[in-house]
C-alpha cells in the first residue's frame, strides 16, 4: 500500500495537481495508524514545507529529525529513500544545517544514485547544490557551468522534463545576476510561448522568474505588471496570494519614496 501511495505522490508532485496537498494528508493519516516508513516520509517533507510557509520555523528540525531516522533505519537502499532524502536536504535541514554540511550530503548522494543507476535522484541533487552555490559564495561563472552540466544531463532522461524546466529557470536568475539586459526579453518569449501551449504549471513558473528577476532589477513597472498577472491565476495556495500582496507593498512604499505619488502611499498602506 505504501508503495502504491508513494507513486502517487511522486507523480502528483512531478506534474504539480491539485491534488498533492490532500494525498499528502492521506499518506500521514495512513502513517499514523499505521506506522512510519521510507515511503511515507515525502509527505512529512511536505507538511514540514508546508508549515514552514505559515511562518512555523521553529519546527522544522522536528520534522528533519523524523523524517531522517526514519531513513537511516530503513532496511534498504532504494530509489524512494534516495529521493526522501534529497528532498529533505534541499527542502527542510538545509534551514538549520551549515550550507556546506548539506553540499557534503547531497554530493555523497550523488555518488550513491549514481553508482545503482538512479539518474533521476542525481540529477536533482546536482540541481540542488547548484542552487545551493549561489548561497555559499562560489563565482556566479562556476555555477553557470554546473548548471549546464545538468541540464546537460536531464535533457536526455525524458520522465525529468518538469526539472530540466525549473533548471533552466534557475539558469536565467543566475544570468540576471550576471547581466540582466538579456534575460527579460527571454523570459517574456518564454511567457508568449506557454499562451499558445495552456501550460498553467510552467507559465506559473515562468512568471515567478521574471517577477523576481524585474524586482531585483528595480523595474517596477514590469514587477507589477507581472504580479497582477500571477494573481489573476488561480494559484495552487492563499499563501502564495499573500506572499506576492507583500511584495506589492514594498514597491509601493519605493515609488513613494522615488517621488511618484501619494497615490503610491494609500497602495502600500492597502497591502499592509
Amino acid at each position: 500500500v505504501y508503495k502504491l501511495m508513494d507513486a502517487c505522490y511522486i507523480s502528483a508532485n512531478r506534474i504539480g495537481s491539485p491534488i498533492l496537498p490532500i494525498l499528502t494528508c492521506s499518506i500521514i493519516n495512513f502513517s499514523l495508524e499505521n506506522g512510519l516508513c521510507g515511503e511515507s516520509c515525502c509527505a512529512y517533507i511536505l507538511l514540514g514545507v508546508f508549515r514552514m510557509c505559515l511562518g512555523k520555523y521553529d519546527e522544522i528540525p522536528y520534522y528533519t529529525r523524523i523524517v531522517l531516522v526514519v531513513l537511516d533505519s530503513s532496511p534498504s537502499i532504494t530509489a524512494t529513500i534516495r529521493r526522501a532524502r534529497m528532498l529533505c536536504y534541499g527542502h527542510l535541514s538545509i534551514l538549520h544545517f551549515p550550507f556546506k554540511e548539506t553540499e557534503v550530503l547531497l554530493r555523497t548522494l550523488v555518488k550513491e544514485a549514481l553508482r545503482y543507476g538512479d539518474t533521476e535522484s542525481a540529477y536533482e541533487s546536482l540541481r540542488n547544490i547548484s542552487a545551493l552555490s549561489v548561497f555559499t559564495g562560489e563565482k556566479l561563472s562556476t555555477v553557470m557551468v554546473s548548471l549546464n552540466n545538468v541540464i546537460s544531463h536531464m535533457t536526455k532522461v525524458k520522465k525529468m522534463k518538469q526539472s530540466l524546466q525549473l533548471v533552466l529557470l534557475d539558469k536565467l536568475l543566475v544570468t540576471s545576476l550576471m547581466s540582466s539586459d538579456e534575460v527579460g526579453p527571454t523570459i517574456d518569449a518564454l511567457i508568449e510561448k506557454h499562451k499558445t501551449t495552456n501550460q498553467v504549471w510552467d507559465m506559473e513558473l515562468t512568471l515567478y522568474t521574471r517577477f523576481f528577476v524585474a524586482f531585483w532589477n528595480d523595474e517596477h513597472k514590469t514587477t507589477l505588471f507581472v504580479l497582477n498577472d500571477l494573481l489573476s491565476m488561480n494559484l495552487r495556495a492563499p499563501l502564495n496570494y499573500v506572499h506576492f500582496k507583500f511584495y506589492h507593498g514594498i514597491i509601493a512604499f519605493q515609488q513613494y519614496r522615488n517621488g511618484e505619488g501619494e497615490g503610491w502611499l494609500n497602495q502600500g498602506k492597502d497591502c499592509l
